[in-house]
């Protein structure tokens, strides 16, 4: 990592099958990922971070997967709930695009979730309430939309961010305080009993009601 590697990954890199840790990130690769890495079966770390990548590939024992900066592109694979192991999944700043795949509740050792600055779009799935630790959830700056599901206030987060989507209604109750007010910024059609949630109307939820009496 913190290279000036160019172009393809190497093919002959799939040939390696003792490797445990891949960390390429901080580069100039660009293509895909050749076939054969991704039967790299003991490979627990992938760290393909900051560089030009447009193919999302996947490896059964999965712990990490760092692919944040690259430029993925399409849907999320449906095929990733296979990944039962995983940890960690950041594929913020890219291009992605559809919904979060069905099935997500497999992930159950999952502690961190970041699909930040995308362009994912449709409902925030229920499904993401029942995965057990996890504790760091950004979704920002994408295009979802609806309600937040109720049922995320479940979880014990330590990091929400909600902000920069197109929700829509009001917050869970549990969600509605100062504590959590950044965590849901920009988004034009949500309300709380936060003042200056609703950014159209600069108005808190009871101002609303005081206006319309």
């Amino acid at each position: 990592m913190y290279n000036s590697f160019s172009s393809e990954i190497s093919v002959s890199l799939g040939k390696c099958k003792s490797l445990l840790r891949v960390r390429l990130k901080h580069n100039g690769l660009t293509g895909g990922v050749p076939d054969n890495f991704w039967g790299l079966h003991r490979v627990y770390l992938l760290e393909l971070n900051e560089n030009l990548l447009n193919e999302i590939g996947l490896l059964g024992n999965l712990v990490v997967f760092s692919g944040s900066g690259n430029s993925f592109t399409g849907r999320i694979s449906a095929s990733m709930v296979k990944l039962r192991q995983l940890d960690r999944l950041d594929l913020s700043k890219n291009e992605l695009t559809g919904g979060i795949p069905e099935g997500i509740c497999k992930w159950v050792n999952l502690n961190e979730l970041n699909l930040a600055n995308n362009r994912l779009s449709g409902r925030i799935p229920s499904e993401i309430s029942s995965l057990p630790v996890l504790n760091y959830l950004d979704l920002s700056r994408n295009l979802f939309s609806g309600k937040v599901p109720i049922e995320l206030q479940n979880l014990k987060l330590n990091l929400l961010n909600l902000s920069n989507n197109q929700l829509s209604g009001e917050l869970p109750p549990f969600y509605a305080n100062k504590i959590y007010s950044k965590s849901f910024l920009g988004n034009p059609g949500l309300c709380g009993d936060i003042a200056g949630l609703c950014p159209d109307t600069g108005e808190s939820k009871n101002q609303q009601y005081l206006w319309i009496l």
